[in-house]
């Protein structure tokens, strides 16, 4: 008796059987969520880019024209990605549905990704633009901190541990870490630009006074009263009693009142171990842990404690030494 072997269907027979409804329908969503992730990404590019834009300071953008065309360009490429990732969820929202609703999700699918195709053109032109104006002016604030006597690269590893010191530049490192993030993944030099903007953001760059009239300069000199060789661990700069003195920096004041030799003092906390000190004032006008911008106001030129005569007495400290501030302040003017 002679046995009949049963019929082997061939493999391929098999892989060409058509998936089940529910099969076909998970895996447009994968598809679906992968697509969303994409358009997520370069969402969150712009606006890291916007963020930045937004700023006060420092982006060397040559214009508020410039910045408006870029600005307007952004709107433009986040609203197309702002459709595509409506036209995502209802995709993926469609395989959910018994039927797949009234459109196959996957045609959906397809069509979002031609029209991805399109809109990652767009905003990489933004990318573009910008990363070539922030970090052509990444170059500038490497020479005005250079400028300063300060390293850029040591400044940078003490950003990196500074939580806990203090200071706005602690403040914004943190609140702004997914922009780093964001703007590392498209260009480190981008990334090193935001850095270092943030740092030039806390340096004390101006003057304190309207007008700088140098009377004594910083280092060794014959002191005035006793008139023996001394450290002069500042620059005097002659003005007015009652004359306005004015933070070179935003921070935090942590000493507000009388210092010895220094007479009515105030000291202003700026982060990165950097502080400055404003010493003899008439008046004193801020509190101790009041944080203070820019040109805020800290107090009125005077002669208190050991002075000859009305003016003021400022100081750069950095990691408690003292630095010449005039370093500083022509470092700020060649902006």
């Amino acid at each position: 008796m002679t046995l009949l072997a049963a019929p082997v269907t061939p493999a391929a027979s098999l892989e060409s059987f058509p998936a089940t409804r529910s099969q076909q329908m998970s895996e447009a969503r994968d598809k679906g969520a992968r697509l969303l992730g994409r358009i997520l990404d370069r969402r969150g590019r712009l606006a890291a880019i916007s963020f930045l834009l937004d700023r006060d300071r420092g982006l060397g953008l040559g214009g508020v024209e410039r910045k408006a065309d870029l600005a307007l360009a952004l709107g433009e490429a986040d609203g197309q990605l702002r459709l595509l990732e409506s036209r995502a969820w209802q995709a993926i929202t469609r395989t959910m549905r018994p039927g797949g609703g009234e459109e196959d999700p996957r045609d959906l699918l397809a069509d979002l990704e031609r029209r991805l195709k399109v809109a990652r053109q767009a905003e990489d032109a933004v990318v573009a633009r910008f990363t070539g104006l922030a970090v052509g002016n990444l170059g500038d604030i490497e020479r005005t901190i250079a400028a300063t006597g300060l390293d850029a690269d040591a400044l940078l590893e003490e950003a990196a541990k500074a939580d806990g010191r203090g200071g706005p530049l602690t403040r914004v490192g943190r609140a702004d870490g997914g922009i780093v993030e964001a703007l590392g993944a498209i260009n480190r030099k981008l990334a090193r630009w935001h850095d270092l903007e943030e740092i030039h953001r806390v340096l004390p760059l101006g003057s304190p006074v309207d007008y700088l009239r140098i009377t004594s300069n910083y280092g060794w000199r014959r002191d005035p009263k006793h008139h023996s060789r001394a450290l002069h661990a500042g620059i005097d700069l002659a003005a007015p009693s009652g004359t306005p003195v004015e933070a070179t920096a935003p921070g935090k004041v942590v000493f507000a009142g009388w210092n010895g030799p220094y007479g009515r003092m105030v000291e202003i906390e700026h982060g990165l171990g950097i502080r400055t000190r404003y010493g003899h004032l008439s008046r004193i006008e801020v509190r101790v842990g009041q944080t203070v911008k820019d040109g805020a106001r800290v107090g009125r030129v005077g002669a208190s404690g050991r002075a000859t005569g009305p003016h003021l007495h400022y100081e750069v400290l950095v990691d408690e030494k003292a630095r010449d501030p005039i370093s500083f302040i022509r470092a700020g003017d060649a902006q």
